[in-house]
Order: structure tokens, then sequence, then C-alpha cells
């Protein structure tokens, strides 16, 4: 259905109507349009997001990360500078990744959640006396 839609985009005037015919390039023009237009939204854009939600890890030390899927640390240090940190992986065993390597961090979840509960607790119960719950018959 879209295909047979943008073939006809596509043609424009037809050649019978008396215009003189399209170059077969003519013809590619609109698709091949559309084409770069979702390989722009479903590839450079989903890779943009992906690069501020790396950002949006706020690393600390002592935080709970998850490295390259399957490793998971405590974070020993951060180097804003070298855009490294520094993961211990076991008692003796520390480790320096790239920031990019950390796909998820639990502990900076944890406090978003608390946070979002504390704001959310104050406007679930109404004050007393408020005259919220004073109707007019």
């Amino acid at each position: 259905m879209l295909l047979q839609l943008l073939t006809l985009l596509a043609e424009g005037d037809n050649p019978a109507n008396g215009a003189a015919p399209a170059s077969p390039f003519q013809n590619l023009l609109i698709p091949m349009l559309a084409v770069l237009a979702l390989a722009y939204f479903f590839f450079f854009r989903r890779g943009a997001n992906d690069a501020q939600s790396k950002d949006a890890l706020g690393l600390q030390k002592n935080d709970k990360v998850l490295l390259f899927g399957v490793i998971i640390g405590q974070v020993v240090s951060v180097h804003e500078k070298d855009d490294e940190v520094t993961v211990k992986l076991d008692d003796n065993l520390r480790v320096k990744f790239v920031r990019a390597a950390i796909h998820k961090n639990f502990t900076h979840e944890e406090r978003q959640k608390a946070a979002a509960e504390t704001k959310e607790a104050p406007k679930a119960e109404a004050p007393a006396g408020t005259g919220e719950s004073i109707r007019k018959a």
C-alpha cells in the first residue's frame, strides 16, 4: 500500500496528459527522500538518544554498575577528564573502563525512584483542614 502510494506520488504528471515524459531519476526522487528520512530517524536519532542516556548515568563513588551487560561491579573513582571509570570487580581486582562501557547504574536508578516516591507522597494525602474534602450541597 505504501509502496503504491509512493509510486503514484513519484510519477507526478502522466505523459498522456500532454506533459513532457519524466526522466527515470525524477521517478525515484520522492521514494529516495522518504527512505533517507526514515534512515535518519531510525539510525542517527536513536544514537543521539543513546548518547544522552549514557551521559545521564550520574556516576559517583560506590555506585553499583553493570558493564557490557554481563559484569557487575562497584565504582571506585570517576575520572571526568579522561572519561574513565575505575570499577572494583572483586576484593583485589580493580579495572579501568571507558565510561561508554557502563550499561546501567543501579544505584542511580534507586536514587531516582526514591526521589520520585518522595515527590508523590505529599500529593497523595491532602492535609486536614484544607477544605478539599468539603463539598457544597
